[in-house]
């Protein structure tokens, strides 16, 4: 009896309390894409775009296309 009401217990201590997202800072940029908020650009170095505001620092490398040689 004691080791299921212990199990229990570590079973309920477990669990996260809050699934929320967090508030953006307050000075977060919004934003619906990626080239919001890295002025236009889409390759690169470039800040996310997560839950409709920019991320403060610069997270994503994404590969720019080859330059078409003729």
């Amino acid at each position: 009896m004691r080791v299921l009401l212990v199990c229990a217990l570590l079973l309920v201590a477990g669990c996260p309390r809050d699934n929320a997202i967090p508030d953006p800072p307050s000075d977060a940029r919004a934003c619906t894409s990626v080239a919001d908020c890295n002025d236009g650009r889409v390759c690169g170095l470039l800040a996310a775009c997560a839950a409709g505001f920019c991320e403060e620092t610069q997270s994503l490398d994404l590969p720019c296309p080859a330059p078409l040689t003729r």
